[in-house]
């Protein structure tokens, strides 16, 4: 299936030259809230009040806000939505993906939210989207940050792994969310078949059928990272009883959707040990579609590290493997992209929300005094392996 669809090509390297595009001020440029947050400091958590639930009942959320040392508030930063993968959490994603380290962010506004229950909205173990839909609740994020801080509209960008890069495929395929988010990257991504959708949910929620994935613009860039050796989310689909769906099959799936030639180009890394495959796409005239095989690489972000995120066993967590950094990747991958000047409208959810009281600071954000130092390789690891164990554990249950 792999040679049929990816169709590998001769090894051709670009040099892409990135256009900045004229910023698009959100509503909190030159306004904004109160934030304790100042540009290259530490991070800090806050409590948010979301009104995704489809019976209007408030959730109380939490997240992580990283603002950078190159912030002004007359300056349109980029934004970056970061979804941890399940059993973890934001400050654990801050940990592992170093976005918020200014080696590798210098410009760009980053956020860390939790997942109900460490889990996201299109996992088969999440709380159904009739509960409480995370499409909902990311358009309603990206609203309050917009207002609340000086925010470039036309470059807000969705990174996800695991069980977060599930959700950011079913944005990606919103018809509303697709055209608020200029980019998206997907790392050990859980797309699920519908299958394990009907089995795990109380009622059939087919949430990655393809019919039911239908952008608002097109094409849509993704960066996409996968393990040829990841054991949990396999990459030929053969995980859970052949619960998700093979990464080739997606992959063809997006091209479709994307109006990609068929045709790929390849690029034989590291001794062959990564292959790196782009499609052009639509009128695009740079790659819309590029996809990383790792293939040495188990279940994990691509870090050079031997810090492991999300459900590893003590094997995984020891494997020296991946010697693949893909964070810098990703933060050149995003400075080429922008939305479209044409798809930035005025801020609409998926569907119509109840309003909220509007406490006069910071609308539904408030500070929770969890304040951390600087991510740095020491913190980040003490904070990633502590969780090891009770990961583990759980995956075994659930299994």
């Amino acid at each position: 299936m792999l040679s049929s669809i990816l169709r590998p090509l001769l090894a051709v390297s670009f040099l892409w030259t990135t256009v900045y595009s004229a910023s698009y001020p959100s509503e909190g440029c030159g306004v904004g809230g109160k934030s304790s947050l100042t540009p290259g400091g530490s991070s800090k958590s806050f409590k948010f009040q979301s009104h995704a639930a489809a019976d209007g009942s408030i959730i109380n959320r939490r997240l992580r806000v990283y603002m950078p040392s190159g912030y002004g508030q007359d300056k349109p930063a980029p934004l970056i939505i970061a979804l941890h993968g399940n059993h973890r959490n934001g400050t654990s994603f801050e940990a592992v993906t170093a976005f918020s380290r200014p080696e590798y962010n210098a410009d760009t506004l980053v956020v860390y939210p939790d997942g109900v229950d460490l889990r996201w909205t299109g996992d088969p173990w999440a709380p159904r989207a009739k509960e409480n839909d995370d499409r909902i609740y990311i358009g309603e994020l990206i609203d309050h940050i917009e207002e609340n801080f000086c925010v470039d509209k036309r470059r807000v960008y969705v990174v996800g792994f695991a069980g977060g890069g599930g959700l950011a495929h079913l944005l990606a395929c919103d018809p509303a969310m697709s055209k608020r988010i200029a980019a998206f990257t997907i790392a050990g991504g859980s797309i699920w078949t519908d299958k394990a959708m009907r089995q795990k949910k109380a009622v059939r929620e087919p949430l990655y059928n393809t019919a039911r994935c239908k952008p608002g613009r097109s094409p849509i860039p993704i960066l996409d990272f996968h393990g040829g050796e990841d054991r949990l989310i396999a990459y030929d689909g053969d995980s859970f009883d052949g619960q998700t769906v093979p990464i080739p099959e997606w992959l063809n799936s997006w091209r479709h959707w994307n109006g990609c030639t068929a045709n790929n180009r390849t690029e034989e890394l590291y001794n062959g040990r990564v292959t790196k495959y782009d499609w052009n796409c639509g009128k695009s005239v740079k790659p819309a579609l590029q996809h990383y095989l790792l293939h040495t690489v188990e279940h994990t972000w691509p870090d050079t590290t031997l810090l492991r995120e999300e459900e590893q066993t003590e094997e995984m967590a020891m494997d020296t493997s991946n010697y693949f950094d893909g964070t810098p990747i990703i933060m050149n991958f995003f400075k080429l992209q922008a939305l479209p000047a044409e798809s930035v409208s005025p801020n609409k959810p998926i569907e119509p929300l109840p309003e909220a009281e509007d406490d006069g600071e910071i609308t539904h954000i408030t500070d929770d005094v969890d304040e951390h130092e600087p991510v740095t390789a020491e913190t980040a690891e003490e904070k990633v392996g502590g969780a090891k164990e009770d990961a583990e554990r759980e995956i075994k249950d659930e299994l």
